[in-house]
């Protein structure tokens, strides 16, 4: 009897935390849609000492309002933590590329060349720097865990949402795709870097349309010059599995 009761109890308290931690998560949103300077992820910013001390340390019985939490997120300076953040996670980055083929120490000249990639197990696509700081796998939690109640790491499992992590991430590479990419554009593939591929903006085109289009082209005979082929910027370029040629 006592066992049954304690379980209720029990499954009642993390029904309440539950509540709790998707309450937080839509605060959080709420807030960071009116501060787009804030680049930490939320299970980052959950992380920070002041804002878990409120999350897990205000008792269940009282309810965290919205006032409460932007007066600690204020305080926080989040727009300042967020070039440290930058930092840390590119340093992250940096361990991974030891086990890349680089000559010496890597640099953060290394992890901006434009043809370097990150093989992510989460979504089996290869994601370059910056955009792997911002990288949706990097924050999602991977698996299931089995956390204590009114905790930081139970907020995690119940947001789906964990601190930046390299986890699902594997040892960098240039695939030889990058390479071409790069070399159309006239520039070196170990030199040529993501603000240099920006700088000069390509576009690509469709080399040739898939048999689908082009039984749709037939279908309603549409002349050659007016089959639709796809123009890819050089970052889709890089991961398009379609052959492609420099468009302008």
């Amino acid at each position: 009897m006592q066992s049954l009761r304690r379980q209720r109890i029990i499954r009642t308290l993390k029904a309440s935390w539950n509540k709790r931690h998707l309450k937080i998560l839509e605060l959080l949103h709420d807030y960071l849609r009116t501060r787009p300077l804030v680049i930490m992820p939320i299970g980052d910013i959950v992380e920070i000492p002041s804002v878990s001390k409120l999350i897990v340390g205000t008792p269940i019985a009282v309810e965290i309002t919205r006032e409460m939490l932007h007066q600690v997120l204020d305080a926080a300076k989040l727009e300042e933590r967020g070039q440290l953040w930058i930092a840390k996670a590119s340093e992250r980055l940096l361990q991974l590329l030891k086990y890349a083929n680089i000559k010496g120490d890597p640099t953060m000249a290394d992890l901006c060349l434009a043809g370097l990639t990150f093989p992510c197990d989460g979504c089996r696509l290869d994601v370059s720097f910056p955009q792997v700081l911002f990288h949706n796998c990097c924050t999602n939690v991977s698996r299931q865990r089995s956390s204590q109640a009114g905790t930081i790491e139970e907020f995690s499992e119940r947001t789906l949402l964990q601190a930046w992590s390299t986890e699902t991430l594997n040892k960098p590479k240039q695939p030889i795709r990058c390479k071409s990419v790069i070399q159309a554009c006239g520039l070196h593939p170990l030199t040529a870097t993501a603000k240099d591929m920006d700088e000069l903006d390509p576009l690509f085109e469709q080399a040739e349309i898939d048999a689908e289009e082009y039984q749709e082209a037939v279908r309603y005979k549409v002349p050659d010059c007016q089959k639709k082929r796809t123009i890819y910027s050089w970052r889709l370029a890089m991961v398009s599995k379609v052959s492609c040629h420099v468009s302008c």
